[in-house]
């Protein structure tokens, strides 16, 4: 669909969930932090949308999609994004592309993360070392087990 590597999509998702951990991912499984236009403009193939505790300066609150799987939250982001990061050739060029975008300004008085390249480019690489790890039943228990 985007022609990148799988390992970039999921750094995405770990590093915007705070690997899995954070309320927008626990809550509304949405795993990409794709924004709605507000409660009865949820994005492309959303369930609905909500307000999400942040806002931008305390003034306009900030929607957020509510997905029934990781894949509608995933078929949503590439949506909205997957123009801008077809064919990125390095976890560099998907992070620059994805904030010319507009998926992440890199600046804080924008909501934006001042890091949020370098952080993703770091991310991209442990996401690909475990994606080469064997599956637990997969590996081997030893001599004659």
């Amino acid at each position: 669909m985007v022609n990148v590597p799988l390992e970039y999509i999921l750094g995405l998702a770990a590093a915007e969930t705070g690997w899995e951990t954070g309320r927008i991912a626990i809550e509304d499984r949405n795993y990409f932090s794709v924004h709605a236009k507000g409660p009865a403009q949820p994005p492309k193939f959303a369930i609905g949308a909500g307000p999400t505790k942040g806002t931008v300066h305390d003034k306009v609150p900030v929607y957020v999609g509510i997905y029934e799987s990781f894949y509608a939250s995933g078929l949503s982001f590439i949506d909205k994004f997957g123009k801008f990061i077809f064919g990125a050739p390095t976890p560099e060029a998907f992070a620059l592309a994805l904030q010319g975008a507009g998926f992440n300004s890199g600046r804080a008085d924008t909501g934006g993360s001042p890091n949020f390249v370098s952080n993703l480019t770091k991310i991209v690489p442990v996401v690909k070392a475990r994606l080469a790890c064997p599956a637990p039943d997969s590996m081997s228990h030893g001599p004659g087990m």
